[in-house]
């Protein structure tokens, strides 16, 4: 298959899938997560695959979810019970996206740098190792106006931090991202490409069936521990957050005001 938005390459035991719209920060628009899904379809049919690098082209790995994708619904004349639904239904999809990287075979190490945002922190943190950039910046802005579909933070951060970092809605860099644990590690944005392939280098050293059942019984685990059911729980509040008067206050900027100044207006009380 051909890609536009996502380039897709293999040497070896590694695969590395990078998304590739660099001038709208590689910004998730649905034709991109389309060729994303046929990508990881192709990964995980690969039985000479034992790990996949996710990055992104140009200065950050991805701002989040296009918010100028036409193809985004806009809720403009649905009523209440519509928009929960519709929510619902495409929060259900993007949780069901991640969670294929949670259930490949092969070890799945995200490669970040520049922005991890939103939805591309919902990525990444659904990868099984991230490696970062010091300077990179990880948040989740939006939990401002809405509540996040995919709520990893308080299995990798504990609640009290996963608290701070929601009430706020700031952002921390990938040095930080790194001492409170929501990362493997961090380096200089120099090294990073570096770090990453030494450390795939040693994983694909290891054999699949090591790799793979390594990968079942850590994350059998958390699930034990409840891990989907939460998933699935707080998929139900995020769908409720699109109904709150933030988010309706939000959206309604960013139809009659464009995406930066909506922006500008749900950031300007926290700025510090």
């Amino acid at each position: 298959m051909s890609y536009e938005y996502i380039i897709l390459e293999k040497s070896g035991g590694i695969a590395r899938l990078t998304l590739n719209r660099p001038t709208k920060m590689n910004a998730m628009s649905r034709a991109l997560l389309r060729e994303f899904d046929a990508a990881i379809s192709d990964v995980r049919q690969d039985k000479a695959l034992k790990v996949l690098v996710v990055k992104g082209a140009g200065r950050t790995f991805t701002a989040g979810y296009d918010w100028k994708d036409p193809e985004r619904p806009t809720h403009e004349g649905m009523s209440a019970s519509e928009v929960l639904l519709e929510m619902r239904t495409t929060g259900k999809i993007n949780m069901d996206r991640w969670l294929q990287l949670w259930e490949l075979p092969q070890a799945v190490v995200a490669q970040v740098h520049g922005y991890c945002l939103a939805g591309g922190l919902g990525l990444a943190m659904f990868c099984d190792i991230v490696i970062a950039a010091e300077d990179a910046s990880f948040g989740y802005p939006i939990a401002r106006t809405g509540v996040g579909a995919q709520h990893l933070w308080p299995w990798h951060l504990g609640p009290m931090k996963t608290k701070e970092l929601l009430f706020t809605g700031d952002s921390i860099s990938g040095k930080e991202a790194e001492r409170i644990g929501m990362i493997n590690r961090a380096v200089p944005l120099d090294k990073l490409e570096e770090e990453v392939n030494k450390l795939v280098a040693k994983i694909d050293s290891m054999p699949s069936e090591q790799i793979n059942l390594h990968k079942i019984a850590t994350n059998r685990t958390f699930e034990m521990m409840g891990f989907k059911n939460a998933l699935n729980y707080v998929l139900e509040l995020h769908a409720y957050g699109h109904a709150t008067p933030a988010n309706e206050g939000f959206d309604k900027d960013l139809k009659e005001k464009g995406l930066k100044a909506a922006l500008e207006a749900r950031d300007k009380d926290f700025k510090s």
